[in-house]
């Protein structure tokens, strides 16, 4: 490291002899497992003193990707290994001890392609397999947004100390019409910065990331039609749970909804309701 340091910035010969040299001993470290991390300090270090020499960066580059490569398939013999026997040896200890544990793995990857480019262990890949789900991304199951987003406000609102906030039904309709790419990270991630910035009772579209205010510029005519839905479905349950209180009473139901009963029994023509009432 202190030779890298009297080099930094050279390109003559002594240089590029010394950055060969730095390359083959990074590599030969990295074959002993518990070497690797002093074979990624001085890869790093040499990309950092040779950073002028040409062609430097892109070998240093390709450098860390074989310690990667190769220090990843230590990684999965490894796992294999415990997953077949149940034991692991302890760093510095010689006998092995045993862990009764179960296993849980996730990937956003496709391993069975994986497994073709030869970057993944068939074996290891079928010993994990043993009990799959698949969960879709989110924009193929928007049935859970809203679920998703109310819990999530809930938890931003705790974290954040603020009282426990609604959502307007654009956003909802832009959570709804949104293909959402980062997935539940980037959903989490998004109501988290509206709770912050949010000073009413609601969040609006307004307190969104600009790229979601964009989106919603965009495309403003299915959020627009998304939006009167969710304020007709939220209509149709209000009136749902007054009728199913009052016994199907329209009039108490009227009542209780603060409407009078004409506009009730035409609500109930247009959500084409049924259910058994008295007048």
């Amino acid at each position: 490291l202190q030779l890298l340091e009297q080099h930094k910035g050279r390109d003559d010969t002594e240089a590029r002899q010394l950055f060969d040299d730095v390359r083959s001993l990074a590599l030969t470290l990295a074959n002993d497992h518990d070497r690797f991390d002093l074979a990624l300090t001085i890869s790093n270090a040499s990309a950092a003193a040779f950073a002028g020499l040409p062609r430097a960066s892109a070998k240093v580059d390709e450098d860390i990707k074989i310690l990667q490569d190769r220090v990843a398939a230590q990684g999965a013999a490894k796992l294999l290994r415990f997953l077949e026997t149940r034991e692991f040896y302890k760093v510095g200890e010689s006998s092995p001890r045993t862990s009764d544990v179960r296993i849980i793995a996730a990937t956003n990857k496709e391993l069975e392609g994986a497994i073709d480019d030869q970057g993944f262990r068939k074996d290891l890949y079928f010993r994990l397999n043993s009990a799959r789900v698949i969960l879709p991304p989110l924009r193929k199951r928007r049935e859970d947004i809203i679920l998703l987003v109310a819990n999530f406000v809930y938890q931003a609102c705790q974290q954040f100390q603020k009282p426990l906030k609604k959502i307007s039904s654009s956003a909802k309709a832009l959570f709804l019409d949104y293909p959402w790419p980062g997935n539940i990270r980037e959903l989490k991630g998004v109501i988290e910065s509206a709770v912050m910035v949010s000073d009413g009772d609601y969040v609006t579209i307004s307190d969104l990331p600009m790229n979601l205010q964009h989106y919603a510029t965009g495309h403003r005519e299915e959020i627009g039609t998304k939006a009167i839905r969710n304020i007709e479905e939220g209509e149709r349950r209000l009136i749902e749970d007054a009728l199913r209180q009052t016994n199907g009473n329209k009039a108490k139901a009227a009542e209780a909804l603060g409407i009078s009963t004409r506009t009730l029994y035409r609500k109930i023509e247009k959500f084409a309701l049924t259910m058994t009432a008295e007048s």
